[in-house]
């Protein structure tokens, strides 16, 4: 059993964390967000070693992928 006043401590340090989080962030369906990730995503894959057309298999981490499917 957790102790209550180690309870009490997560329970702020995780309210005091999502008040920290950006509250502007976009809708997933924002073509300027659409954009502004994809070039990002290309720019860091045009940096890789080796180069993302060499790759054989990808492994993601499936937290990510979980919820888009």
């Amino acid at each position: 059993m957790v102790e209550p006043a180690r309870q009490l401590a997560c329970v702020l340090l995780l309210e005091l964390f999502v008040r920290c989080l950006p509250q502007d962030v976009p809708p997933p369906t924002d073509p300027m967000f659409i954009k502004t990730l994809v070039d990002e995503h290309n720019k860091f894959r045009a940096n890789v070693d080796p180069p993302a057309s060499n790759m054989n298999f990808m492994v993601s981490m499936g937290l990510c992928v979980r919820g888009i499917e």
